[in-house]
Order: C-alpha cells, then structure tokens, then sequence
C-alpha cells in the first residue's frame, strides 16, 4: 500500500516535471504506519478484527507465537509460519544454550520437528488428534517461556534475527526511539522549536522519493503563517 503511494506521488512528479525518480520503500517503517490486517479483514470479510489474546487455532497458545514475557519487557514470535528457520532453528537455539530441556525426548522431539501452521491446521481438523497434542503443546510452550525468560527482550530480539526467527520486540516508545535499525535508516527527524529552545525528534514517512524528498516541518505557532496567508490571499485578487 505505502510503495502504491510513494509510486502514485512520483507519477505525479514525473508528469509535471518529465523527471522520474527511485522509491525506496522500508517494510519496516511501512508497518509502523498500519495497523496489521484490521482494514484488509473488513475489505475480505466485512468483520472488524477483536483481540483474541495469546490462544490460537487451538484453545491453549501455539509454542512460538505470540507475546513472551522477558526481564525488561515482551517479545512477540512467530515462528511456526512459513517463513526463516522455523520451529527447529528456536530449538536449535534452545539446544546451543542449553535449555531445551526434554524436547530432544519424544513425543516432543518428532513434534518439534515439524511444528508450523501447516501441522496445527490439521491436527485442529481432527478433534481426536488435538486432545492428544494440546498437552505436548502446553509443556513446549513452557519450556519457551523460561528460555525467553532468561534473556532481556533487545537480546531475544537481534539474536533471534541472527538466526532467521520471526521474533520481534513489543516496543514502546522508548524501544523505537532506539530502534538500530530506524537509527541507521535516518528516519527520524530533529526539528527546532525556537519558542521552546529546543529540538524534538519527528518520525519520517514510510516512503523515500529521490527526485522529490518529503519535508518534515513542525506545527506552526499560533499565528506564525497569517501574514504569508492574507498577502496571498490579496495578491490573488
């Protein structure tokens, strides 16, 4: 959606000025500006998204996904979707640390092995299936939240993304205004507030145009535009 509007606005600006210009698009500022898949859920279903808490599929919460707890705040994981190392490389991290405890042991082991949405989408189709793995479930999932547990959530975070797991940081402002990789992108902007002596730091747009760059401005003051305004508004008549 954000590349779609980034695009439409240098369309705009090659057709004024025959100058066409690169669209640098970050996924990651671009989700800072959505709210997930709230409006692409009323757009398909006519539904508006509720919060369902940690459960998923499933009425216990799936190893792996969701909200974990850490000694400094939460992490969010997703690792049993098709996507990065998966389930066995959070194993594997366990298992470097030492604290994969009894999941090399069966039944958790072969479970382990091919844990994804793919594995949970079926067992859910078969009712007999899924009384039998909701306890496996429930002892791997704790077995997570003590490895989690030991660790602060900056470290969970760049560690996990060392190894290709979908784990992310529950962030705070605190955590985005330190956010690396939001740092490195210089997507923050320092803007002059002369009426208070100070700076203040804006975020940036989710979208980068090389021929015409975005211009972070501050709210004007009370006032601070009616002279520009009125002479304008004389000068057009």
């Amino acid at each position: 959606i954000h590349a779609a509007q980034g695009t439409m606005a240098a369309l705009l600006h090659a057709e004024a000025t025959g100058r066409g210009q690169h669209v640098d698009v970050s996924a990651q500022e671009a989700v800072s500006m959505s709210q997930e898949t709230a409006m692409e859920t009323w757009d398909f279903q006519k539904r508006n998204r509720v919060r369902t808490g940690a459960l998923g599929l499933l009425p216990v919460q799936l190893p792996g996904a969701g909200v974990y707890p850490t000694p400094d705040g939460w992490i969010s994981m997703l690792v049993i979707a098709p996507g990065g190392a998966g389930f066995p490389g959070l194993v594997q991290w366990m298992r470097d640390e030492g604290m994969a405890e009894d999941l090399d042991d069966e039944p958790y082991a072969s479970l382990c092995q091919n844990l994804n949405m793919a594995t949970i989408t079926r067992v859910t189709g078969d009712p007999e299936a899924a009384r039998e793995i909701v306890p496996q479930l429930v002892h791997i999932n704790d077995i997570i939240r003590r490895f989690v547990a030991s660790m602060p959530k900056r470290q969970v975070y760049e560690e996990g993304q060392a190894r290709r797991l979908l784990i992310g940081i529950v962030s705070d402002p605190r955590d985005l205004a330190e956010n690396t990789q939001l740092r490195a992108r210089e997507w923050y902007h320092s803007l002059a507030f002369p009426a208070l002596g100070a700076e203040v730091e804006f975020m940036g747009p989710p979208y980068r145009l090389s021929g015409s760059p975005t211009v972070i401005s501050r709210p004007p003051n009370l006032g601070e535009h009616t002279a520009e305004v009125l002479a304008a508004l004389e000068a057009g008549r």
